[in-house]
């Protein structure tokens, strides 16, 4: 497996996690790296540790940490805690924020966690990711493509009101003979 371990927290206490059986001082790490990060501001980083790689993802005041295998890739990652934060967003709303106690949406959570590791980290889940990479790099191509467009045509209106005046000039010159 490629996701080793999943966690969910705000700035109380965690939410949710789940972890295939991996060693607890990957887990320690990921709990450290959740008492340093400012939930305050939303972030999307990884960190490289002891040949793994700690991504996370701050989103409206809950973060999303997840431990891969340096071949996962840190834009993989980031596409799967984006996953993850849409469907805990979906399932538990504001009440990811509001809650105080420890591990509140685990049972109903780390299931979710699981299927979703497991899925990103077979060849189905990188197919998958590939798909959404191709998708999200055809929308990147868009957008510059529209960018160009309009400021292309800033140029173009730039150049009609600078004939637009010259005409105008024109006009007025040409009325006072």
């Amino acid at each position: 497996m490629s996701i080793f371990y999943c966690v969910i927290a705000n700035s109380h206490c965690p939410l949710a996690e789940y972890s295939n059986g991996g060693d607890k001082g990957m887990n320690e790490f990921a709990q450290k790296l959740l008492k340093k990060l400012q939930l305050a501001e939303d972030a999307v980083e990884s960190v490289d540790c002891d040949g793994k790689t700690y991504s996370y993802r701050v989103d409206g005041e809950i973060a999303y940490v997840c431990v891969t295998n340096a071949a996962f890739g840190k834009s993989s990652a980031a596409l799967f805690l984006k996953h993850i934060n849409q469907l805990f967003d979906n399932q538990f709303g504001i009440r990811g924020k509001a809650t105080k106690l420890k591990l509140d949406m685990n049972r109903d959570f780390a299931p979710t966690l699981k299927k979703q590791m497991e899925t990103f980290s077979s060849d189905k889940g990188a197919e998958k990711l590939q798909a959404l990479k191709k998708d999200l790099d055809s929308v990147k191509g868009n957008v510059q493509e529209n960018i160009n467009k309009v400021l292309e045509r800033g140029d173009k209106i730039e150049l009609l009101v600078d004939r637009t005046d010259q005409l105008k000039y024109a006009v007025a010159v040409l009325g006072e003979d």
